[in-house]
């Protein structure tokens, strides 16, 4: 949809990689880059203000509530991602988790570099016709479960 933009993917499993590669070569796409390992590795390395959006894609929800700092809704990532964004730019979350839906909804309000874009509840219960669809996102609909679509706005 957007050949003149370039992407960056990453993906921690293998499985995961392999697929993203057979989409990308099958779409001739040549704006594609992967990495295959945690997101903040390439995010740490980007220039400060270098990127226009950013998406967080259905992560993984660590449910647990001692594991709740692994998640990648938290302040240290959210500075990460707030000072690689420029101003004016679009962080997009995606989840199916109820608690993952609740823990980004308290942590998001808590900031005051990041604005919710959501006027109405069709605004984050409805993909966008320029936001993917995941593979967990599908799976998450075949299961009944209700999708929670988050745009934020880096001020």
């Amino acid at each position: 949809m957007n050949p003149d933009v370039g992407f960056i993917g990453c993906e921690p499993f293998l499985n995961g990689v392999v697929g993203a590669l057979a989409h990308i070569r099958d779409g001739e796409l040549t704006n594609v880059r992967l990495h295959m390992g945690d997101a903040l590795e390439v995010i740490e390395r980007l220039p400060d203000a270098s990127l226009d959006r950013l998406y967080l894609l259905h992560p993984d929800p660590w449910r647990k509530a001692r594991h709740a700092k692994r998640r990648m809704v938290n302040h240290g990532p959210l500075d990460t991602i707030a000072a690689k964004l420029k101003p004016g730019a679009e962080f997009r979350l995606g989840t199916d988790d109820p608690t993952y839906c609740r823990w980004s909804m308290m942590i998001m309000n808590a900031r005051r570099d990041f604005e919710w874009q959501a006027k109405t509840p069709h605004d984050f219960l409805t993909r966008a016709d320029d936001w993917p669809e995941t593979r967990y996102e599908r799976k998450a609909r075949r299961q009944g479960h209700e999708v929670w679509y988050y745009r934020y706005l880096r001020v």
